[in-house]
């Protein structure tokens, strides 16, 4: 039953994961044309300086091509001409099931079925709006052994400017192509297939999940193929195809250990063997540990593998078994991708805490890991701000009927947020007390100014924590009223050019070393500047002096602190339906640190390094030494305050409770004597809680000179 669940799920999974990849993707910026091409690590990017900013503000995107394509003309819908194509299809009798048949925009024309991800089309007449089109028809037939084997025929870039007809056969489809899956012992994974009267037969004990979309330029042409069968089997039989490329994209749980597998070839001729080289397998493990809402719900763990190549295909697969130690161990298989596109990417989540909906559903907050590479057998973490905090694949924008792929920002990535995983210290995801990314943008809405506020946790490791949104609540203000909301708010205004909003983010959904955390971030928003929007902290984490990278060190002379902010200003063009950033790059950083929970801050000096200047989604780069920290904490454990300043004066302040550790500057729950001169700050119970004066039971009573007491109340 579970893997019948799963194969759905997977299918559905599949197709959310397009979907998303195309719907986060109304981001653009806001000049054309770009101007100049450069080369980062043999991946060519247009380079576009942002108007009106400071001259740093660049915005990266990557091109298949050093010639980026000219714009093509966007057709309002009054000055479309339309057509009629007229589908007929070669009878044969083996044929036993007839798919989708469906076209596929290639021009930026949008027909109102299309919606960006293609239309089915009828046998018969059909209206479309003239311009150039891809058209696939797909076919099950069933052959002499009872199998039933798929066949995909495509009619690529077709010119339709005028009425026609197009006939498809699906002996066409003559080209065979198969797939051998080889674990990590060598041995072949079989799939279950269907056979006429008998259903589901065959295939291993193991859970496996696959998706093959048929790509162009970053665009999926669809046809999902399933390992069990039902949709589609690994092997199956396709016309010829120049510029779409196969894509597979496999996934299986052997042994309690997660596999990966991919194979990527561009144009079919003659038929194709894909078989991966088990000896290109590299291990890893992933440690999550559960935050306090996932273990007070006591919600399954269940593991999830997302890939994607750099053509923007991506592809799901939930794994129903619980972990319970939060240990995820992986195989990640090296791509098989033509030179052009090499670099695949890995993503792994782990579910956190369930709850249902309001369509009555249970739904599974997860945490996901940053994304990583698998670069000639090297496993790299990349870090490009945007993958930190949405786990989408394919980011584009549309302008003037242009597609633009944004898929550069996977890779290289920031450089200083990503590094091997090597270079990771054995630290546990969650275990950690996160940031608040925060975005706002101010639009009018019948007249009404609307301000909308979307906050995302991120762990030290830039870890996604879905589960936080469930438990950080706001208390937003506007001049004097005041409303209590969830992590994404929204305040309506009469005068979008008046007022100041005030917003305090509380996420205690914090458990570092069984120490009680807590995020508590404050927004301020000068409604009257043309800059309505404040700046937010986009990534924090530490290194030692050996480039580890860790929050916890042995002393406080080997620690180094690293940051980036970010101002965006967002404005909202509902008449295209996007998103237009402006990115300031003029903003001020202050930090000081704290002993745990003391409110006892002091400054840490850091410096701006412009060379590390990064966009999008991470901005500003920021670094420090924690060398001066001084003083004692409980169990070594320091919070950070981390205040960001825009030009126009509006600001976000974020403490981070507790940030980092510090061993030589720890006491515990052991009893020390103080001066005569100190006097009591704090008191904590045993769990290192902090507690009231009129706690009982044993106390550990804080003193202003670092040292503590232990006494029985």
């Amino acid at each position: 039953m579970k893997k019948i669940l799963s194969k759905k799920l997977t299918l559905v999974l599949a197709l959310l994961l397009v979907a998303l990849g195309l719907s986060t993707a109304a981001q653009t910026v806001s000049t054309r044309p770009y101007t100049k091409t450069e080369w980062i690590n043999g991946v060519p990017y247009q380079v576009t300086d942002l108007p009106d900013n400071n001259n740093r503000a660049k915005m990266f995107i990557k091109t298949n091509d050093p010639q980026t394509p000219q714009p093509k003309k966007h057709l309002a819908k009054e000055e479309a001409q339309m057509v009629n194509v007229n589908i007929q299809l070669v009878e044969h009798e083996d044929i036993v099931y007839i798919g989708q048949i469906a076209a596929y925009s290639e021009d930026g024309n949008v027909n109102e079925r299309e919606g960006g991800y293609g239309f089915e089309l009828s046998v018969g007449e059909n209206t479309l709006q003239a311009g150039i089109y891809t058209f696939r028809a797909y076919f099950s037939k069933l052959k002499s052994n009872n199998e039933y084997v798929d066949y995909y025929v495509f009619k690529e870039s077709i010119p339709v400017y005028e009425d026609m007809t197009l006939t498809f056969d699906a002996d066409e489809a003559k080209n065979f192509v198969q797939t051998k899956v080889i674990d990590s012992d060598g041995n072949e994974i079989r799939y279950m297939h269907e056979i006429a009267g008998q259903g589901l037969i065959g295939g291993d004990e193991c859970v496996m999940g696959g998706f093959t979309p048929f790509v162009k330029d970053g665009k999926s042409f669809g046809g999902s193929v399933d390992p069990y069968g039902v949709w589609g089997t690994y092997n199956f039989y396709i016309s010829d195809i120049d510029d779409i490329a196969l894509n597979f994209q496999i996934h299986f749980d052997k042994d309690e250990v997660i596999h990966t597998v991919s194979f990527y070839q561009k144009g079919v001729h003659e038929d194709v063997v894909f078989e991966n080289n088990p000896n290109d397998y590299v291990e890893h493990e992933i440690e999550f540990k559960a935050t306090p809402l996932g273990m007070e719900s006591g919600s399954p763990h269940y593991p999830i593998v997302m890939s994607a190549n750099c053509e923007g295909a991506a592809f799901g697969h939930e794994i129903y078994r619980n972990v319970y130690d939060g240990k995820l161990k992986c195989c990640f298989g090296t791509s098989h991708f033509e030179p052009s596109s090499p670099y695949l990417k890995y993503l792994i989540g782990l579910s956190d805490y369930a709850y249902i909906d309001n369509m009555d559903e249970e739904v599974y907050s997860k945490t996901w890991a940053l994304p990583i590479y698998n670069i000639d057998g090297e496993l790299r973490v990349v870090n490009s701000g945007k993958s930190s905090y949405f786990p989408s694949f394919c980011d584009y924008y549309e302008l003037d009927g242009e597609m633009l792929y944004l898929n550069g920002f996977q890779y290289p990535g920031h450089p200083a947020f990503s590094y091997p995983v090597s270079q990771k210290n054995a630290d546990v995801l969650n275990n950690n007390c996160p940031i608040m990314l925060t975005y706002t943008y101010v639009y009018m809405d019948d007249e009404v100014a609307k301000i909308n506020g979307i906050a995302y946790s991120l762990g030290r490791f830039g870890e996604l924590r879905e589960s936080d949104e469930k438990a950080t609540t706001s208390v937003v203000k506007l001049d004097d009223n005041e409303s209590e909301m969830g992590a994404d708010f929204t305040v309506f205004s009469q005068d979008p050019n008046s007022g100041i909003i005030e917003v305090t983010l509380t996420n205690e959904n914090v458990d570092v070393d069984g120490i009680p955390g807590k995020n508590l971030s404050q927004i301020y928003i000068d409604l009257a500047r043309e800059d309505k929007a404040p700046p937010t902290l986009t990534m924090l984490h530490f290194r030692d002096n050996e480039g580890l990278v860790t929050d916890r060190f042995a002393t406080s002379d080997i620690g180094n602190i690293e940051l980036s902010a970010e101002d965006i200003y967002h404005t909202w063009k509902q008449d295209i339906d996007l998103t237009f950033y402006q990115i300031n790059s003029a903003i001020t950083v202050e930090v000081s640190y704290s002993p745990y929970s003391e409110d006892n801050w002091n400054e840490i000096a850091v410096e701006e390094n412009p060379s590390l200047f990064f966009l999008p989604e991470m901005g500003n780069f920021f670094h420090g030494s924690l060398e001066g920290v001084t003083g004692q904490a409980y169990e070594g454990w320091f919070d950070l305050k981390v205040k960001v300043t825009d030009a126009a004066g509006n600001w976000q302040e974020q403490v981070i409770s507790p940030a980092f550790r510090i061993d030589n500057l720890a006491y515990s729950n052991v009893a020390t004597v103080g001066s005569d001169n100190a006097h009591e700050v704090a008191r904590y119970n045993l769990a290192g809680q902090r507690v009231d004066a009129n706690a009982t039971g044993i106390v550990i009573i804080r003193m202003s000179d670092g040292t503590a007491r232990k006494v029985i109340l």
